[in-house]
C-alpha cells in the first residue's frame, strides 16, 4: 500500500474499525453485550470508510470489512442464547452475505487474486456455519429448522441472482456452498424419517437432487482447473450420496411397514371378524419391507421383522414362524450396539413375544413331563410313602432309609457311617449331590422321578443344618 493510501481517510477509518473489531473478536471471555458494542463501533467506522472511499479498490475493501463485522455479530447472537434475537440474527446473516458479495463484484478488477480467494472462502464458511447451526441445534434462535432452511435458501438464491455470483465465485467455492445445502436436505430427510414423517422425508430427498447435481457440476469444473480442496468436497458429496441411498431404502422399508400395520389394524380392529386375507397381505408387505432394507438398514429391517413376528404369533398363531422373526429383530438390535431400543415399541413387541413363546414352551414341556411322571408316581406310591414316613421321623432316619433302601447309583459308592450331629451336614450335602435328578438321567425315567422326590425331602431337611 502506497504512502498516499495509508493516510487516506477511508483507510484510516478502516484501521480504527479494525481495532474495535479485534477487541470484540479476540476477547473470548468478553460479555456478549460488550462484544456487540465493539462491533457496532466498528461498523460506524467501516461506514465512514465506505463514505470516504473514492476508488473501487478502497470501496471493496471497506465492504469486505462490513461483511466480516456482520458475520461476527451473527455468530455472537446465535452462540449466546442470552442475547439471541431472531430478527437481528437474520438481519446480520443476510447483510453479511450481501456485503461480502458486493465486495467481490466491485473489487473484481481491482483486487488481487488472493483477496478474491479470501472473500470467497468467507462466504462459503459463513453459509456452512448457518446451516451447521440448523443441523446441530435443531433450531436457530428459536425458529423451527424448516424456517431456518427456507431463509438461508432464499437469501442465498437472491444474492446469487442479484449479483450473478455463480460466475464470480470460484467453482470450488460454489461446490462447497451447494454441498452444504445438499447435506442440509439430507439431514432434514433423515430427521423426518426418524419421526416417521415419510412424506416430508421423501420430499426432502427429492429436494436434495438439485443441490447434488449442482455441486457435482461445479466440482467437475474445479477439478479441471486444478483448484485446491476438491478431494475434501468429493468425500462430502460421496458421504451425502450414501446417506441419500440409505434414506431411500429406509423410507421405502418404513412405508411398507406402515402400510402393513394399517392392514393389520383394519383386519383385527375394524372388522367384525378377523379378515385373514388382509392379514396375509400384511404378511407379504412386512416381508417386502425386510427384503428392501436387508443388509442396508438394519434398524428398518428389525422393525419390520418384529412386527411380522407379532402378526404371525399373536394374530395367526404360527408360533414357530413368529419366534423366527422375533429372533431376527432382536439379533438386528444387538448388531446395532451400543444403540439402545428398549423404549421402542417394535423392540418391546419382539422381547415380550419371545418371552411369551418361551413361557408357552416351558409350560408345554412341564405339562408333558407331568403326564409322563403320573403313572410312575402311582407305581412308586408305596416307596414314596415310606420315604415320607422316614423324613417325618427325623433327618437322620431319612438318610438311613435312603442308604439302605435306595442305594445311590454312583460308581464306587460305599455306605457311610450313620449320620450324627457332627457329620450330618456333610452327609446331607453328599446325598443331595448323589440323588440330584440331573445326575441320574442315564438310569431310566423311573429312577429319575424317584430321585426328584428324594431331592425334595433332602432339601427340606437340610434347612435344619443351615440354621
Amino acid at each position: 500500500m502506497s504512502d498516499n493510501l495509508r493516510s487516506h481517510p477511508s483507510v484510516l477509518a478502516r484501521e480504527r474499525g479494525n481495532a474495535f473489531y479485534l477487541q470484540a473478536a479476540q476477547s473470548e471471555h468478553l460479555a456478549p453485550c460488550l462484544q456487540l458494542s465493539y462491533l457496532e463501533k466498528a461498523r460506524r467506522e467501516y461506514q465512514t470508510a465506505i463514505d470516504k472511499a473514492d476508488s473501487q479498490l478502497l470501496l471493496s475493501s471497506a465492504l469486505k470489512n462490513v461483511g466480516a463485522m456482520c458475520e461476527k455479530s451473527f455468530r455472537v447472537h446465535t452462540g449466546k442464547p442470552s442475547v439471541c434475537d431472531i430478527s437481528k440474527s437474520f438481519y446480520f446473516f443476510t447483510e453479511g452475505l450481501e456485503f461480502y458479495m458486493k465486495a467481490l463484484v466491485i473489487g473484481e478488477e481491482h483486487q488481487p487474486l488472493a483477496w478474491h480467494s479470501q472473500v470467497q472462502g468467507k462466504i462459503s464458511t459463513f453459509l456452512e456455519y448457518a446451516l451447521f447451526l440448523a443441523r446441530e441445534d435443531g433450531d436457530l434462535c428459536g425458529l423451527p429448522p424448516v424456517g431456518v432452511h427456507a431463509v438461508v435458501r432464499r437469501s442465498l438464491h437472491r444474492k446469487l441472482v442479484r449479483h450473478n455470483l455463480a460466475d464470480r465465485l470460484s467453482p470450488v467455492t460454489m461446490a462447497r456452498v451447494w454441498t452444504a445445502l445438499l447435506q442440509d436436505d439430507v439431514n432434514e430427510a433423515v430427521r423426518a424419517l426418524d419421526k416417521e414423517e415419510f412424506s416430508r422425508g421423501f420430499n426432502r430427498l427429492m429436494d436434495a437432487e438439485q443441490p447434488l447435481r449442482t455441486a457435482r457440476q461445479y466440482l467437475r469444473v474445479a477439478e479441471k482447473l486444478g483448484e485446491h480442496g476438491v478431494y475434501t468436497i468429493e468425500e462430502m458429496i460421496e458421504s451425502a450420496e450414501e446417506q441419500i441411498s440409505m434414506a431411500r431404502v429406509s423410507s421405502q422399508s418404513r412405508k411398507l411397514t406402515a402400510n402393513a400395520d394399517a392392514f393389520v389394524e383394519k383386519a383385527v380392529n375394524e372388522a367384525e371378524e378377523i379378515d385373514v386375507d388382509q392379514l396375509w397381505v400384511a404378511c407379504d408387505l412386512y416381508k417386502q419391507a425386510i427384503l428392501c432394507a436387508e443388509k442396508l438398514d438394519m434398524e428398518s429391517e428389525s422393525v419390520a421383522a418384529a412386527m411380522l413376528g407379532r402378526l404371525l404369533h399373536r394374530c395367526m398363531k404360527l408360533n414357530d414362524a413368529g419366534h423366527k422373526y422375533y429372533r431376527h429383530a432382536i439379533d438386528g438390535a444387538a448388531a446395532l450396539h451400543p444403540r439402545q431400543f428398549h423404549q421402542c415399541v417394535w423392540y418391546q413387541h419382539a422381547m415380550n413375544g419371545l418371552n411369551d413363546l418361551q413361557k408357552e414352551i416351558w409350560e408345554k414341556d412341564a405339562k408333558k413331563k407331568d403326564e409322563e411322571r403320573k403313572p410312575i408316581l402311582e407305581e412308586l406310591k408305596e416307596e414314596l410313602e415310606a420315604i415320607k414316613k422316614a423324613a417325618d421321623e427325623s433327618a437322620y432316619k431319612l438318610l438311613a432309609h435312603l442308604f439302605e433302601t435306595h442305594i445311590p447309583k454312583v460308581e464306587g459308592w460305599k455306605k457311610p457311617v450313620p449320620a450324627t450331629a457332627e457329620n450330618g451336614k456333610k452327609q446331607f450335602l453328599d446325598a443331595i449331590r448323589w440323588y440330584h435328578p440331573d445326575k441320574n438321567t442315564q438310569h431310566g425315567l423311573k429312577w429319575e422321578v424317584l430321585c426328584e422326590e428324594i431331592t425334595k425331602h433332602l432339601n427340606a431337611k437340610y434347612v435344619i443344618f443351615k440354621t
